[in-house]
């Protein structure tokens, strides 16, 4: 297939004022299927670098063949965009400069760079099935200088390759005492740990797929989960994994960690839709089913050290796919409560020492729900982002943080109203060159990560 695509792709990328020759395609082809409902909203292609070659590879282009024809279903055509969310405040798309329809037809082929604004349309009816991957490059010889590698010029450097993912605190220990870094999950497969300043301190190599989730141990140990569908324990002190295991049957989205019986424990979430429980060792101990779309979040009901008995409302919440959030017992393995929406959830966060649930959706709403006499019930509802809630972080008790993929970081303080109510008040924005995807607390303020591979820091 690599040679048939020559013929298509330009020969040579000149990128930052390096040339780069055409090399080979991505073998990691993904195959998409669009039933009515479905579609994929505005966004930006991500670099996928191959790492094993002495002088590496990256791409720069997408390519995706169509594999049924237009007439089979309706909707589904490709709009490509002058610019991106962080241009508008419509979601779908209305009112940004549309440059290009293309309307699919069976074997035909589109190339297209990674960084054009691009979009499949909502399919209305019938099914919409096609294949894509990437073009890459490799460095040209004679025109790359060898350069001795200098010191970062600045905090969080040198950076991931793509997309980071996730970000989370730990505790690392250093001889007799315990030392504050962070720890950062991206695309390339590594879990880069850095210095409270952002200085570069140890790669944790293991993964085979981008990392998607982290979730900081005792002992010094940091959970680790993939799209290689692998739940990883680490000793951050040596960088040895200790534990590796084949945690779902799909990517594994999600992971947290949390306390029943006096004891920590690991939840995973997956895109088999299930809900899996493990010990610190990677021991499996049971599985929690009822959700029926993926499981894109894990939130303990109690922050560590304000209780360790399983409460009879749950102990764990997770949100799915299929708009709904769960409140479980992890000893009965029963789903006590389900908070049933009917629009994809993303991210969720757990307050007020489990009487408070946010959780952000695929439209880019915030949702609080309130436990008041063993009910559930929403007192707030936001539209916070103009494109999907990628991430909620609590960054205090009182200040939420959602990371959205219109390109922006919005910060809202939790304040009680009259009746105990609760509302959010929103604080302050800041921006990404694109999707931001995760954030979390920092003294001094807070840092966010993003698909543009940079971790930024900001008062707050």
């Amino acid at each position: 297939m690599a040679e048939r695509l020559q013929g298509h792709a330009p020969a040579t990328w000149v990128n930052d004022a390096k040339k780069w020759d055409f090399d080979c395609i991505n073998e990691r082809f993904r195959f998409c299927r669009y039933a009515p409902s479905q579609q994929f909203h505005i966004h930006q292609d991500g670099v996928f670098h191959r790492l094993t070659a002495p002088e590496g590879a990256r791409s720069f282009l997408t390519f995706m063949i169509y594999l049924n024809d237009g007439d089979e279903f309706v909707g589904g055509d490709t709009l490509f965009y002058a610019d991106g969310l962080g241009a508008t405040k419509n979601t779908d798309g209305d009112g940004l400069n549309i440059i290009a329809r293309v309307r699919p037809q069976v074997g035909s082929l589109i190339l297209f760079d990674h960084s054009v604004w691009h979009a499949g349309e909502m399919v209305t009816a019938g099914v919409k099935h096609i294949m894509r991957s990437d073009v890459l490059y490799k460095p040209t010889c004679g025109t790359m200088p060898v350069v001795t590698p200098a010191a970062p010029s600045s905090a969080f450097t040198p950076a991931h390759q793509g997309y980071i993912w996730t970000l989370t605190a730990l505790q690392r220990i250093e001889g007799d005492a315990l030392a504050s870094c962070i720890a950062s999950g991206g695309r390339d497969k590594v879990i880069r740990l850095w210095s409270a300043q952002g200085a570069p301190m140890q790669a944790l190599h293991g993964h085979t797929q981008s990392v998607l989730g982290l979730a900081p141990l005792l002992e010094g140990k940091l959970a680790s989960v993939s799209r290689d569908r692998s739940l990883k324990i680490w000793n951050i002190a040596t960088g040895q994994c200790a534990v590796s295991v084949a945690a779902h049957e799909s990517a594994v989205l999600c992971v947290c960690a949390f306390v029943r019986d006096t004891e920590q424990r690991i939840a995973t979430g997956g895109a088999d839709s299930q809900v899996k429980l493990w010990n610190t060792e990677g021991v499996q101990q049971s599985t929690l089913n009822g959700h029926t779309g993926w499981v894109w979040d894990i939130a303990p009901m109690v922050r560590a050290g304000e209780g360790a008995t399983v409460s009879e409302d749950g102990d764990i919440a997770t949100v799915s796919e299929d708009g709904d959030i769960a409140i479980w017992n992890t000893l009965t393995l029963q789903r006590t409560h389900r908070l049933a929406g009917n629009v994809p959830l993303r991210t969720l966060v757990v307050a007020e020492n489990g009487r408070i649930i946010i959780s952000g959706d695929m439209n880019g709403n915030i949702l609080m729900w309130v436990l008041k006499d063993r009910h559930w019930r929403v007192t707030a509802s936001i539209r916070a982002h103009t494109a999907a809630v990628r991430r909620l972080r609590l960054l205090s008790p009182i200040l939420l943080a959602s990371a959205g993929e219109d390109n922006q970081l919005r910060l809202w303080r939790i304040e009680a109203e009259f009746a105990a109510e609760f509302a959010l008040v929103a604080q302050a924005a800041f921006s990404h060159s694109n999707f931001v995807t995760d954030a979390m607390a920092v003294d001094g303020g807070c840092l966010s990560c993003s698909y543009d591979g940079e971790i930024k820091k900001w008062q707050c």
